[in-house]
């Protein structure tokens, strides 16, 4: 192949990989495929693509790439060329990136994966964001993100109040709280898919009334369910504090596994 290309037509392309772009300099690239598709997933990054060329709804960058939109200002100005849209719909994957303290230059992100990323405190600047993966960081307030839909804060150890949360957020359908040091859960009750396993300090769960899929699984100290009946499904795995379940009439799907109290 010619060390210099004059036109690359990626028309038919559905994996967007560029690894080829280092080896030889691309003068124009057809980019018509990326605004006829939903989504792309970028798996490297090339210096010759020229950003304004295209646009699209949705974007998703690897480890590589993500960490470059963290770190490099013209990156970033180059993904908000090549994304039109008012709300950016950009997925990062930052996972355990050791680096990250302050979110700020993640504001207006669709999808952020922040797991493993112990330095993460403040997310107030993500009020913007729908998918948050927080899980492990050092995360204490999450009252700001009042447009996140789903949210996972799985070992957040210093977690202080999550019910804040729902005093501004009406669209979370999605909350795992797994080995949080938390015991009020008195305002989830709405939310559609819960996860509180290993939360070993909750004891009251009468208003997850409405929870269509509630896990329970490993706390220990739940003794009564009985407001748990409309639950359509209900994982009380190793809750060994539980004694009957006769009062679950309407639950479609339980797991009882390890449940060695019950009569």
């Amino acid at each position: 192949m010619d060390n210099q290309l004059n036109l690359l037509n990626l028309g038919n392309i559905h994996l967007f990989e560029t690894s080829i772009f280092h080896q030889i300099d691309i003068v124009s690239i057809i980019y018509n495929f990326l605004n006829n598709r939903d989504g792309v997933h970028l798996l490297s990054i090339s210096k010759y693509i020229y950003y304004n060329s295209t646009h699209i709804r949705y974007l998703k960058l690897n480890r590589k790439g993500s960490k470059l939109y963290y770190e490099h200002e013209s990156f970033r100005m180059h993904m908000k060329t090549l994304i039109n849209n008012t709300k950016m719909q950009l997925n990062l994957n930052l996972y355990d990136y050791s680096d990250i303290r302050d979110v700020t230059v993640l504001k207006d992100i669709h999808t952020i994966n922040l797991r493993y990323c112990k330095h993460v405190e403040d997310v107030g600047a993500l009020c913007n964001s729908t998918y948050l993966i927080l899980d492990h960081t050092r995360v204490k307030c999450i009252k700001d993100l009042k447009n996140v839909t789903s949210l996972s804060l799985m070992f957040c150890d210093k977690l202080i109040n999550i019910n804040e949360l729902m005093s501004t957020n009406s669209n979370l359908n999605y909350l795992d709280l797994s080995y949080c040091d938390i015991n009020d859960v008195s305002a989830l009750g709405n939310i559609h898919t819960l996860i509180l396993k290993g939360c070993e300090n909750i004891t009251n769960v009468s208003n997850l009334i409405n929870v269509s899929y509630l896990d329970l699984s490993e706390c220990i100290n739940i003794a009564d369910i009985s407001a748990l009946k409309n639950v359509y499904n209900l994982n009380l795995t190793a809750c060994q504090s539980i004694r009957s379940v006769d009062m679950l009439t309407n639950v479609s799907i339980l797991n009882l596994n390890q449940c060695y109290n019950i009569k």
